[in-house]
């Protein structure tokens, strides 16, 4: 899939899988009724998230984090994200939308329409 992508399109790509992950964590915060925080900071948005015990793998949301910021702010002369480790963000974001789903669907919200993520 990503084979080939030009720089900008696998950076764009690292991005989208933050943002993701980002926007299911916000809507199991405000699932709660609460407000979630103005950050993209994954770490920060499961933290408010953590008394629901949500089998979140920290290191997957650093390195989501990771691209998001190396993806949306790159240095000039930075070089291009090589496709294995933007196929491994894809992944980690659909690990992370899989557990929101998951959370999702406890707590009566239909879900359906979401396997296709």
């Amino acid at each position: 899939m990503l084979k080939g992508a030009t720089a900008p399109a696998a950076r764009g790509a690292a991005v989208l899988a933050q943002q993701a992950a980002e926007k299911a964590l916000k809507a199991a915060i405000a699932l709660r009724g609460t407000d979630p925080p103005h950050t993209h900071h994954l770490s920060m948005l499961a933290r408010a998230l953590a008394p629901e015990r949500l089998a979140l793998d920290a290191a997957a949301l650093r390195a989501l984090h990771d691209g998001f910021r190396t993806g949306r702010y790159p240095e000039p002369e930075e070089p291009a994200l090589d496709p294995a480790v933007v196929a491994e963000r894809l992944d980690l974001a659909q690990q992370v939308l899989d557990v929101i789903a998951d959370h999702l669907q406890a707590n009566g919200v239909d879900v359906r329409g979401l396997e296709a993520l």
